[in-house]
């Protein structure tokens, strides 16, 4: 088991790591906690070995990606809302794309990523 902890912007940002063997490899799980709530869980399979920089930077990163994706689709049906239309359309993809750049949360997310890598 391995523990990774991270703070940004005053909050404890927790990774709790496992690996498993697997009939054909391993694989490798992480369960991902901001101020001691679960927020995110990933895990990826290996036939071989990793080639990360570190032990479960693949796993970690692809559970703030996951976190990330689940954001950009909230803030995608909240754009709708505000706009007042089903689907974004490619004339609105500026003005998308100047919403998501005042997402705090997505900031947030970005930062721990870059502190994985």
């Amino acid at each position: 088991m391995g523990l990774y902890r991270l703070s940004i912007e005053g909050q404890e940002v927790t990774f709790i790591n496992t690996w498993k063997g697997t009939r054909s490899g391993f694989q490798h799980e992480t369960e991902l906690y901001i101020d001691g709530r679960n927020v995110s869980a990933a895990r990826c399979y290996y036939i071989n070995r990793t080639w990360e920089r570190y032990s479960y930077q693949s796993v970690m990163l692809q559970a703030v990606h996951k976190l990330t994706e689940a954001e950009i689709e909230r803030e995608k049906q909240l754009f709708r809302n505000l706009m007042g239309i089903k689907n974004i359309m490619p004339r609105h993809k500026e003005l998308f794309a100047a919403h998501l750049a005042t997402s705090r949360i997505l900031s947030f997310y970005k930062k721990i990523e870059e502190a994985l890598r």
